[in-house]
């Protein structure tokens, strides 16, 4: 019996370093198998390797920059340059600006609903112009012109009636205008177009003295009924003369 248990613990050692062994040289064959590159990156600890990070997306892919200001990419992050009127590091606040509209012609024949409700197409109306502009306040200011009857008013060689009205808003952080095309009543006043023009996606002046010209136009089954110019003057503070800078 001693003998028999000696020769089965030999055995089992035997079979133990033969397990062992193995294990051991597994290790080394997996470990030459998954060697890493020398210029893998590593964070300082041995044999812990750390992806690298990925870069990081660019500033401008979600355009942050407001009012069509354009973007540019920096490390990190990105900068607007804002357009005219506007500022802040996403170019979204207005900035102090003088706002005048010089109304000039009106061409065509603006409709009256009520009367063509009554008697058929293509009466005339009794004209004039509105004006909403809208601070940044979210308040607003409104100008009319005088209203010109066009049955009895004279034309221009062009077929055009001269308003040749300014109408001045002062000074504000004006974000854009309601220009409406209005047919006045005995009662009341009716809207008959209108058309919103925001500063952030116009060309606006750049110098003081500049005005850039606008068209609201009536259309009616793809035929245009009438239309008015209009310059918009929105002139910034730093821009102006000394003597009114004092105003902003």
């Amino acid at each position: 019996m001693v003998r028999v248990e000696v020769h089965v613990l030999k055995s089992t050692m035997k079979s133990s370093v033969v397990v062992y062994s193995m294990v051991v040289l597994g290790l080394a064959v997996a470990s030459a198998a998954i060697r890493l590159p020398d210029d893998f990156p590593y964070d300082g600890e041995p044999n812990f390797p750390v992806p690298t990070k990925k870069p990081r997306p660019p500033g401008c892919w979600m355009n942050p920059c407001r009012n069509r200001a354009s973007c540019a990419e920096r490390s990190p992050g990105y900068r607007c340059t804002c357009r005219p009127g506007f500022e802040g590091t996403r170019c979204e606040r207005a900035k102090w600006t003088e706002l005048t509209l010089d109304v000039n012609t009106f061409w065509g024949t603006l409709p009256d609903k009520d009367w063509d409700f009554l008697f058929g197409k293509d009466n005339y109306s009794d004209l004039f112009i509105k004006v909403v502009a809208h601070r940044s306040s979210g308040t607003t200011m409104t100008r009319e012109t005088r209203t010109i009857d066009e049955v009895n008013t004279t034309r221009n060689q062009q077929g055009g009636i001269e308003f040749n009205e300014s109408l001045w808003f002062g000074f504000s952080k004006w974000t854009k205008v309601v220009v409406s095309l209005m047919d006045r009543d005995l009662l009341s006043a009716e809207t008959i177009y209108t058309r919103t023009y925001v500063f952030g996606q116009m060309a606006l002046p750049v110098e003081y003295g500049d005005s850039q010209r606008i068209f609201p136009m009536l259309r009616e089954n793809g035929r245009m009924m009438c239309y008015v110019s209009i310059d918009v003057k929105l002139w910034h503070c730093h821009d102006r003369p000394t003597a009114f800078t004092e105003a902003c």
